[in-house]
């Protein structure tokens, strides 16, 4: 009997360019997955819609970090900075 070998996970960073609307249409939608996802119960979830979950859930968390410091930033300019 063969054994399934487990697929080598390769951490890799990536930039995209996104427009403030594209970025905020993306999360928009995945809060709404996050939402119906969790909605389900997670503990009930499918070992992929579990990856999905957190997937969508590390994705939000980046969007929001850089919404954030963009806040941040366009605070400092406008304070004299």
């Amino acid at each position: 009997m063969q054994q399934k070998r487990q697929p080598r996970i390769v951490e890799k960073q990536y930039v995209v360019v996104l427009s403030s609307t594209e970025l905020t249409t993306a999360l928009v939608a995945a809060q709404r997955q996050m939402t119906e996802l969790v909605a389900r119960h997670p503990e009930l979830l499918s070992e992929p819609e579990q990856l999905q979950l957190y997937g969508l859930f590390q994705f939000t968390m980046k969007v929001e970090q850089v919404i954030e410091q963009e806040r941040h930033q366009g605070m400092q300019c406008e304070g004299g900075g």
